[in-house]
């Protein structure tokens, strides 16, 4: 765990490095760190004086299919509380769906759920949702559609996880 979080901290700080480059004061700026769980890229928030972490709208969807496999109706009344970001009915889903759980894993996966919604449930809602409540004026061309960004080394797709991920993006980036 030490060589992961010595790998962290050289990510970050090449990561803020880069971005020192590009923007004046790197800390007066807002930087949406957007990923999956893993603690080394919520450690991210540390490195920046205005972060704001966001959990990947890709990887929680991924999450709750999965542990709500064979569950049809409380995976479309979940997927619609996502829309909406209405965490608290997510919440109630979950914990309704582990008196239904078909089996052990789906049941694991479902406890770990519930568990990382109470931990990070924040995280989940809609980052323009969460910039307009912190006061910032968000576009209504902020629409986030992959087809009208352009790519930047920290949207390109490579495989990460969060076990062994750190190692493949500081190799990645050439430390």
């Amino acid at each position: 765990m030490e060589s992961q979080e010595k790998g962290s901290e050289a990510f970050w700080e090449k990561a803020r490095a880069g971005l020192e480059g590009r923007y004046r004061d790197i800390d007066k700026t807002l930087v949406v760190i957007n990923g999956d769980d893993a603690p080394w890229i919520r450690a991210g928030t540390e490195h920046f004086g205005r972060a704001m972490y966001q959990y990947d709208r890709f990887h929680i969807t991924r999450d709750l299919r999965q542990a709500l496999r064979g569950m049809n109706e409380r995976w479309r009344k979940v997927k619609r509380a996502l829309d909406e970001n209405n965490i608290p009915v997510i919440q109630q889903e979950i914990e309704a769906a582990l008196g239904e759980a078909g089996t052990e894993k789906q049941k694991e996966r479902l406890l770990n759920l519930r568990e990382r919604l109470a931990r990070v449930g924040e995280f989940i809602i809609d980052y323009r949702v969460r910039l307009k409540e912190a006061g910032y004026n968000v576009p209504p061309e902020w629409r986030g559609e992959r087809q009208r960004v352009k790519p930047t080394w920290t949207s390109l797709r490579t495989g990460w996880r969060s076990t062994g991920g750190l190692g493949r993006m500081t190799d990645w980036m050439g430390s």
